[in-house]
C-alpha cells in the first residue's frame, strides 16, 4: 500500500515538473513574443517620431528661407526708396537753388525796369511841391525877376520849365517867361540856377535855392560870365 501510494506520488510529481516545464516554456515564449512586440512598437514610434521630426524641421528651414528671403526683398525695397528719397532730396536742392537764382534775376530785372522807368518817367513838379513852393515863395524875401530856360526841342523839359514858370508867378515872382535855346559845349542836364559871378550873385538866386531845397527839388547854382550883373536864370537841361 505504502509503495504503490509512494509510486502514484513519484508519478504525480514527475508530471507536474512536466506540467511546470511546459508552462514555463509557453511563459518565456510568450514573454519573448511580447518583448519582441514591444521592441517593435517601440521601434516604430521611434521611427516616426524620427520621421516627423524631419518633416517638422525641413517645415521650419523652409519657413526661415522664406522669411531671410522676403527680409532680404523688404531689404532691397528700402534701399531703394531710402536711394530714390535721397535723389529726391538733391532734386529739390538744386531746384531750391534756381528757384533762389529765378528770383535774384526778377528782382534785378524789376530794379532795372524801375531804374529805366525812372529815367524814362517825364519829370513834373507834384501838387505837393507846387502848393509848398507856392508857399514858400509867397514868403520869400526878397523877390526877384527870374528867366526860366530849357533846351530847344526838348518836350520833356519844356513841360517841366512851363510849371517852374507857373508857380513862380503865382506866387508873385516876376519871371521873362519861357527861353528855349541851344548852348553851346552840349546839352546841359537837371535843374540849376545860373547867374553871372558865384561872389556877387544877385540875393534872390540864393532864395531860390533855399526854397526849391526846402520843396524837394535841388537847384545847384553855375555861373556864365556873359550874363547880366542881375541876371538870374533857372535852366531846364535834359534828364540825366
Amino acid at each position: 500500500m505504502d509503495l504503490e501510494f509512494l509510486a502514484k506520488a513519484s508519478s504525480w510529481a514527475n508530471a507536474a515538473v512536466v506540467v511546470f516545464t511546459l508552462l514555463a516554456a509557453v511563459a518565456g515564449v510568450t514573454a519573448w513574443h511580447l518583448s519582441s512586440q514591444y521592441r517593435v512598437a517601440k521601434d516604430t514610434a521611434f521611427e516616426r517620431f524620427k520621421l516627423q521630426s524631419a518633416v517638422s524641421i525641413a517645415e521650419s528651414a523652409a519657413r526661415t528661407a522664406e522669411a531671410t528671403r522676403r527680409a532680404s526683398e523688404a531689404g532691397e525695397e528700402t534701399a531703394k526708396a531710402v536711394a530714390e528719397a535721397a535723389s529726391a532730396n538733391e532734386r529739390t536742392k538744386a531746384l531750391e537753388v534756381e528757384a533762389g537764382k529765378q528770383r535774384e534775376r526778377a528782382t534785378e530785372a524789376q530794379k532795372k525796369l524801375f531804374e529805366l522807368q525812372e529815367r524814362t518817367k517825364p519829370r513834373q513838379i507834384s501838387e505837393e511841391q507846387r502848393s509848398r513852393l507856392t508857399t514858400l515863395l509867397s514868403a520869400a524875401f526878397p523877390k526877384g525877376l527870374v528867366g526860366v530856360g530849357c533846351i530847344r526841342g526838348d518836350a520833356e523839359g519844356g513841360t517841366l520849365a512851363e510849371q517852374i514858370d507857373e508857380a513862380l508867378k503865382a506866387a508873385g515872382w516876376p519871371t521873362t517867361g519861357i527861353a528855349q535855346a541851344t548852348y553851346e559845349g552840349g546839352k546841359p542836364t537837371g535843374l540849376f540856377v545860373l547867374v553871372k559871378s558865384a561872389s556877387a550873385a544877385p540875393a534872390h538866386a540864393a532864395v531860390l535855392q533855399r526854397v526849391f531845397s526846402e520843396a524837394g527839388i535841388q537847384l545847384p547854382a553855375y555861373t556864365k560870365s556873359n550874363l547880366g550883373t542881375d541876371d538870374v536864370h533857372i535852366i531846364i537841361g535834359t534828364k540825366p
